[in-house]
């Protein structure tokens, strides 16, 4: 027996059409249509016609990337798969949270869309952005912005040599010199703000607000958090995280080592691209996830997901 896990990624794998080769099947229609419903947003044009410079406003990725997700693993649990792990990064951990039962889908929604809502909001009220630190470890990218004063902190810890560090934007091009210096490389990425850091301290508190008149639920399956890669067991313990998720940092490489130490040998990326496949891929590579993001992508993950029962 392969002991499997459904991953579902974060903002950043968005891409203009990325729903027009699954609109054909029926659990994806039903699924884009209930969380348009919840969430009054026009989800099924975010996913077929939205173009790229729109669809990567966080107001409309977010709920595009939710939305699709969760109608993937939808489909996978319809065809036997029985994951012993869920796992989301970041925008991806309620799309998790709604598969293993812990919150309904239309709870979910609307909390994706003012989560995006207020993400986006952020920037204004604060403007800041993200970039990329590439070939610098944590202890490197830490003690550097430590000593540098600078309004930035370590969001995101994608690889072992790649950190996101998120904060005001006029810090930002600071960063790339003080990390170019040191060795590293620096990439910008496209974002409305400085999310998951401190600076999102009134939207957070006004998120928190919102989780408490939603129904959190024990999670069928447990969900790794984000934060430190720690199972979700219970209810309670899964309100707390949703809390204080918008600006707790999300520690990747925490969630994949928690993976290869439960025994996960096969993973299934729910979701419209590749990029925790691709992450995945340099951290654990013993560890093989497979896409789902086109119908014939996903027959094969089924497939695998059958054969690894035998």
């Amino acid at each position: 027996m392969v002991s499997t896990a459904i991953l579902f990624p974060g903002q950043g794998a968005q891409f203009f059409g990325m729903g027009r080769k699954l609109i054909g099947l029926r659990r994806v229609v039903e699924t884009l249509e209930e969380c348009a419903d919840a969430s009054s947003l026009p989800i099924m044009d975010y996913v077929l016609k939205t173009p790229d410079a729109v669809l990567r406003e966080t107001n409309r990725a977010q709920p595009a990337i939710f939305a699709l997700s969760v109608s993937l693993a939808r489909i996978l649990l319809d065809e036997g798969v029985k994951p012993d792990l869920y796992a989301g990064h970041s925008i991806g951990h309620f799309s998790a949270l709604v598969i293993s039962g812990s919150l309904r889908l239309s709870d979910a929604a609307h909390l994706v869309a003012e989560r995006g809502r207020l993400m986006a909001a952020s920037g204004k009220r604060r403007p800041g952005g993200m970039g990329v630190v590439h070939a610098l470890d944590e202890q490197t990218v830490t003690e550097a912005l430590e000593k540098s004063g600078l309004p930035l902190w370590s969001a995101n810890f994608n690889l072992l040599d790649q950190i996101v560090v998120s904060g005001e934007r006029g810090a930002l091009e600071k960063a790339r010199a003080l990390f170019t210096d040191l060795g590293g490389r620096w990439s910008s990425l496209n974002v409305s703000g400085a999310f998951h850091s401190p600076l999102l301290d009134v939207e957070a508190a006004e998120f928190a607000a919102t989780v408490e008149t939603i129904e959190v639920g024990t999670p069928s399956v447990p969900v790794l958090r984000n934060c430190d890669g720690m199972a979700l067991t219970r209810a309670e313990t899964v309100r707390k995280d949703l809390k204080r998720h918008m600006m707790a940092p999300v520690r990747w490489t925490a969630v994949m080592d928690a993976m290869r130490k439960a025994g996960i040998t096969l993973g299934f990326e729910a979701g419209p691209s590749r990029v925790l496949t691709g992450l995945m891929m340099r951290h654990v590579p013993a560890l093989s996830v497979m896409s789902t993001g086109t119908p014939a992508l996903l027959q094969r993950a089924v497939q695998a997901a059958r054969m690894g029962k035998e």
